[in-house]
């Protein structure tokens, strides 16, 4: 195996931050939630799709238009603990998704990211 496979296959082997993210307006203080097994390149999957003016949510791109992007914070607000992750490499597994599932929706019930407060739809 040459130095380009193993560094590809470190990458792929290496534990990415599993947990609830959000990306918050500091202007206007509205919100998105998500959860990902891999909340850093989902942030930047958004940071890219605001960046070519293609962004699934509307409003939040509307939002990214007008303010500009130092208005955004992309943030991870909880972290599913390392040892407590069920999940070797890049996959994720059922039991993974299931707790992250229940994250975001407990991350959903306590802000609340509706209407003026955030990019949700009810």
């Amino acid at each position: 195996m040459n130095q380009r496979d193993e560094l590809k296959l470190t990458y792929k082997m290496t534990r990415r931050p599993s947990g609830v993210y959000q990306i918050r307006n500091t202007v206007t203080g509205r919100v998105l939630l998500g959860c990902a097994h891999d909340c850093e390149g989902l942030l930047r999957r958004h940071q890219f799709e605001l960046k070519l003016n293609g962004h699934r949510v509307p409003e939040l791109q509307a939002d990214w238009n007008q303010y500009g992007p130092d208005a955004f914070a992309f943030e991870i607000v909880e972290f599913v603990k390392p040892e407590d992750e069920l999940t070797i490499g890049p996959k994720p597994t059922p039991e993974l998704m299931k707790r992250l599932d229940a994250m975001l929706e407990a991350w959903m019930e306590r802000v609340q990211p509706y209407g003026e407060r955030g990019y949700h739809k009810r």
